[in-house]
């Protein structure tokens, strides 16, 4: 009876000791699982920066390129002022070379109408004189 006793005591106290490490290995077990989250939640936190920062140095390039394509746009709108400027300036001077061409074509008919007039006084007269280019008259007889 007594062996019998002590052997159930035995495996009394073995099976407490067996529920204790299966309740240490559940506690172990979860503590080695909350730090395998947080590690991988480090390891997330390091890549997901590493992408932040690889996204930011392509964004920083790309910025960098408009900013380029600006530049020239910039350039490319200053010279199609600057040519824009010049059309301008050429036209003004077409323009006055117009009206001055208009003014010695006005100038010349005004001359011609006088030495057309002068010469039917000249006839009516009966004198003459010969027309020897455009706004001379040389007087004499013929």
């Amino acid at each position: 009876d007594e062996a019998r006793r002590q052997a159930q005591l035995d495996a009394d106290a073995a099976e407490e000791a067996l529920k204790d490490m299966r309740r240490q290995l559940a506690d172990a077990t979860e503590d080695v699982a909350a730090e395998h989250a947080e590690a991988l939640a480090a390891v997330q936190a390091v890549a997901e920066d590493a992408r932040v920062r690889e996204r930011a140095a392509k964004l920083e390039a790309d910025v960098e390129a408009l900013r380029q394509e600006l530049d020239v746009g910039a350039r490319a709108l200053e010279q199609a002022a600057e040519v824009e400027e010049a059309l301008v300036a050429f036209a003004r001077a077409r323009r006055r070379e117009e009206a001055a061409a208009e003014t010695a074509e006005e100038e010349y008919r005004a001359v011609e109408a006088e030495a057309e007039t002068e010469e039917a006084e000249a006839q009516a007269q009966g004198r003459g004189f010969i027309l020897a280019k455009p706004g001379t008259l040389l007087h004499g007889p013929l």
